[in-house]
């Protein structure tokens, strides 16, 4: 499950500790075991359905979107149409995480990461928000190259 809260560098993050605890802990929903149904805000694509009318109503994945955040844009559509996200606790599926992604370089991945990060605070947030998070973002990535010198 990702969030707005993903978008915050690390320093920023270590910085408001207790208030990105708390919201990790209602993205999350830490306090839900998984073992009853409930209504959610985003689901993991890998395990996502729709009845056809759904998705002819709010229409697919956005192409603008190359890995990251595709779901979170469709669910926020699916949820903004008056449709809603359900998580069903009597449902599994066999995932082998990371698979496709494991294949890219580290910096290839980030990179990706952040175009796709960007394009959502954009969707959602506005162009202002959107370039305050970039250049976050490319303060944060030169920070860390500083430090690990």
């Amino acid at each position: 499950i990702y969030s707005f809260q993903d978008l915050i560098p690390p320093f920023l993050k270590n910085i408001f500790k207790k208030e990105v605890a708390r919201i990790n802990r209602q993205a999350l929903m830490s306090d839900w075991q998984r073992d009853t149904d409930r209504d959610a805000e985003v689901m993991v694509d890998i395990c996502l359905m729709f009845r056809r009318g759904v998705l002819l109503d709010c229409g697919s994945y956005d192409e603008n979107f190359k890995l990251y955040f595709a779901e979170d844009d469709l669910c926020n559509r699916i949820i903004k149409r008056g449709h809603k996200i359900r998580f069903l606790s009597n449902v599994s599926n066999i995932h082998l995480r990371h698979k496709s992604v494991n294949q890219l370089d580290r910096e290839e991945l980030l990179t990706i990461y952040r175009q796709d990060a960007y394009v959502y605070a954009k969707k959602y947030f506005g162009i202002t928000r959107a370039i305050i998070i970039r250049f976050f973002m490319v303060l944060t990535r030169k920070f860390a190259r500083i430090i690990k010198r």
